[in-house]
């Protein structure tokens, strides 16, 4: 969540420095949208979502896509 509190403000901050609101914008949606894939462990959206050089910081940890995939399929397994 943190992550994504950071992320929002960057962009807030970087405001002035887009070519256009609407592309402010839609970064967002698209960010709070990719964030509740990780939420709901929707894999398939997310990579979707993301560029093929994606990476997440998770606890200090850096993530590619292969890792949390990864890793949500872990969690998806304890949870059934």
């Amino acid at each position: 969540m943190k992550q994504l509190l950071f992320l929002c403000l960057l962009l807030i901050s970087l405001k002035g420095v887009c070519q256009d609101k609407n592309d402010s914008t839609a970064i967002v949606q698209l960010l709070k949208g990719d964030y509740s894939t990780m939420g709901n462990w929707d894999i398939k959206t997310h990579l979707n979502n993301i560029t093929k050089d994606y990476l997440l910081i998770e606890n200090g940890e850096v993530w590619d896509a292969a890792k949390r995939n990864r890793m949500v399929s872990i969690k998806c397994s304890q949870d059934h």
